[in-house]
């Protein structure tokens, strides 16, 4: 009987998972942006908020694929602020995002983002107890100035971009400015390998 099982749950996968995609159509995996400058340095810009169901999902996903990206590449990103509990989170994640090894930490403050009555003693407790056990004094180290300032940069650029939808990054470089974002066309899992199609199609 566990053999076929086993067997059935492989025929499912096999048959019924999403497959990787291989090759990139403008219009269906990703879209061209016109209202976005070209420019001369290549760059990728991704959207989110710890809110958000669907950006839990990716940053499984994106985290690690963004800290592998090669340094010739710029990326930033940006964790949306609508409120104290999401303005705390993103200081948190300022934090954590300089270090490559910090995934499942970034991948912690999801479970975070749910909770009612956030405070800076609850998430730096919650991170201590996830493994971070400097996390205190790094939390002391950046001031929620400089993370408020980093807050309205955000806002201004989604702003700029009309930002209309997250998770989303947007690619700019020498060849336009590209938006990818999870679709029926673009399962999760074939967003890396877009945003390296795009990325190394700006510097082709």
């Amino acid at each position: 009987m566990k053999v076929f099982l086993w067997s059935m749950l492989f025929f499912f996968n096999y048959c019924f998972a999403a497959p990787l995609i291989t090759k990139f159509v403008q219009d269906v995996h990703y879209k061209e942006i016109n209202t976005i400058a070209s420019q001369s340095v290549t760059e990728l810009h991704y959207f989110f908020s710890f809110t958000c169901h669907a950006c839990a999902k990716i940053s499984k996903i994106i985290h690690p694929f963004l800290g592998k990206l090669h340094p010739e590449y710029r990326v930033f990103s940006y964790p949306m602020v609508m409120n104290q509990g999401t303005f705390q989170l993103a200081r948190a994640y300022t934090i954590m995002r300089a270090d490559p090894k910090q995934h499942s930490l970034i991948q912690a403050l999801f479970e975070l983002g749910h909770y009612r009555g956030l405070t800076d003693e609850k998430i730096i407790t919650f991170l201590e107890k996830k493994g971070d056990k400097n996390f205190r004094s790094r939390w002391e180290s950046i001031s929620a100035e400089y993370v408020n300032q980093l807050s309205r940069d955000a806002a201004q650029r989604a702003q700029n971009y009309k930002l209309n939808v997250i998770p989303v990054c947007y690619v700019l470089g020498p060849k336009g400015a590209f938006m990818v974002h999870p679709s029926k066309e673009l399962p999760p899992e074939s967003i890396p390998d877009c945003l390296e199609y795009l990325l190394a199609y700006q510097i082709r």
